[in-house]
């Protein structure tokens, strides 16, 4: 059995230059730039975010955090809209986000996020296997397993015996 012959890229030659053209390097006239606030902790309630500061700080335009979201939808999810756009009420893994700096440069936005503080009251994390029992405390409508749409779920479990049964 051999490999299959190598596959030239068409952007190879840009890439290895660095003349490629990315998403990020597209600029607009009066464009606005962000930098993600993210937590600091693995685990726990969001006492308070203090971002007077950054809201006072060159070229910053707004300071966003799960709050002022409103109405848009504070989650998202590929199967389940389980996971915060922000963080809302507490943190569940380190560096997750937390607050949003819009600014009107890269660097001012990076410097403003730097004066958001949060206050946190820290939980236990939840670092290994032996953690599981308390998961649902962490992620209350988590969902561990999902059936495929359209297969009942009390199909689910007896599948899964018939598949560990010996030829």
């Amino acid at each position: 059995m051999s490999a299959a012959p190598p596959v030239p890229r068409r952007d190879a030659w840009e890439k290895v230059t660095g003349r490629a053209y990315y998403a990020v390097d597209a600029t607009m006239p009066n464009m606005a730039h962000a930098a993600v606030v993210r937590s600091e902790r693995a685990h726990a309630r969001i006492v308070g975010i203090d971002r007077a500061e950054a809201e006072a700080a060159p070229g910053v335009i707004a300071v966003v955090t799960a709050d002022d979201l409103g109405h848009l939808g504070r989650r998202f999810g590929h199967i389940v809209p389980d996971h915060f756009i922000l963080a809302e009420g507490k943190v569940r893994y380190y560096g997750e986000p937390v607050a949003v700096v819009v600014a009107e440069t890269p660097h001012q936005a990076a410097d403003a996020a730097e004066l958001v503080w949060i206050d946190y009251d820290d939980l236990p994390a939840l670092t290994d296997a032996a953690s599981r029992p308390r998961l649902r405390r962490a992620h209350p409508r988590a969902v561990l397993c999902r059936a495929r749409p359209g297969v009942p779920r009390q199909s689910l479990p007896a599948a899964l015996r018939r598949q560990r049964r010996p030829p």
